[in-house]
């Protein structure tokens, strides 16, 4: 299984860990606001969902369930 990455929204570097992204937005772009993935829209990225993913976001009512 390959591990998630965190995408930077303003340049597409990719860090291994949240953190990692903010210290890399913090230095190179000025500190441009960073959403935490779970607070993405599911619908408006591009990576595959996993089932954890999935199952957070029916839990808060944002996907309906089976």
């Amino acid at each position: 299984m390959q591990e998630q990455q965190y995408r930077c929204p303003e340049c597409g570097a990719e860090f291994p860990t949240q953190r990692s992204l903010e210290e890399h937005v913090a230095r190179e772009h000025q500190g441009i606001q960073v959403s935490p993935p779970e607070e993405a829209d599911p619908a408006a990225t591009r990576e595959f969902p996993s089932d954890r993913t999935i199952e957070e976001n029916r839990e808060r009512g944002n996907l309906p369930n089976e």
